[in-house]
């Protein structure tokens, strides 16, 4: 008889008598009940845990200039495209302080007085500084030290809404940096969990964060294993 196809297990049991002249052992086999034993402490920690995904890199839509450097979403340090990347990133940083430079320059030797455009000017021009620095030039510049960091939007299609860009070392250990996109799947909610910036309220760099719940329900990020647990 399959007793666990009918929800029942079998056993055997035996009278509680010490042996002995007189005293017979007997034993019988019982049915009982047959429930599924849950190892709630694995499911509890599974629960806890997201698992990341990394698109290929040839999906990623690229913008007209980087896509002549990035062959198929990556981009080996050590070579010509390598060598005219970061002659992209160390021109556009210079030229533009150059410019900021030349034109703080004509501000003050203008005899003319002092304008509300004048200011107009400068505020856009700090602004513009302030962005170009932030969110392109520091972000790439600690790409060798973090390994992954939020891609510049500059560096990505209007098409796309977000993308990372990581490095790495391939089999015959070449830098490698290559355009991509990590998402998992909130084990709370289901939703997709994205990378975003740790700060304010973690100290990573990156951390993962669920589209629906991003302050509640966040994540570590682990590039090498894909895994993350949830901070609190």
């Amino acid at each position: 008889m399959h007793f666990k196809s009918l929800c029942n297990k079998a056993f055997v049991n035996t009278n509680d008598t010490k042996g002995g002249k007189g005293n017979e052992r007997i034993y019988w086999l019982e049915i009982k009940k047959f429930t599924a034993e849950v190892d709630e402490n694995h499911e509890t920690s599974e629960d806890n845990i997201v698992h990341y995904e990394r698109s290929n890199p040839a999906d990623i839509k690229l913008s007209w200039l980087y896509k002549f450097i990035f062959k198929n979403g990556e981009l080996r340090n050590k070579s010509l495209r390598g060598l005219l990347m970061i002659t992209v990133l160390f021109s556009s940083v210079i030229g533009w302080a150059a410019y900021v430079f030349i034109f703080s320059l004509v501000l003050v030797q203008d005899e003319q007085s002092f304008t509300s455009l004048d200011l107009f000017w400068i505020t856009c021009l700090s602004f513009f500084s302030f962005i170009m620095f932030k969110y392109w030039a520091i972000p790439l510049w600690n790409l060798p030290e973090h390994r992954v960091i939020k891609a510049p939007m500059s560096l990505i299609s209007f098409a796309e809404d977000h993308a990372d860009l990581e490095m790495y070392r391939d089999k015959d250990r070449n830098q490698i940096t290559r355009v991509t996109k990590f998402k998992g799947t909130c084990p709370i909610c289901t939703s997709d969990v994205i990378l975003k910036d740790g700060k304010p309220d973690q100290k990573m760099p990156l951390v993962g964060r669920c589209v629906e719940s991003p302050f509640a329900h966040v994540y570590s990020f682990d590039r090498v294993t894909l895994k993350g647990e949830q901070l609190k």
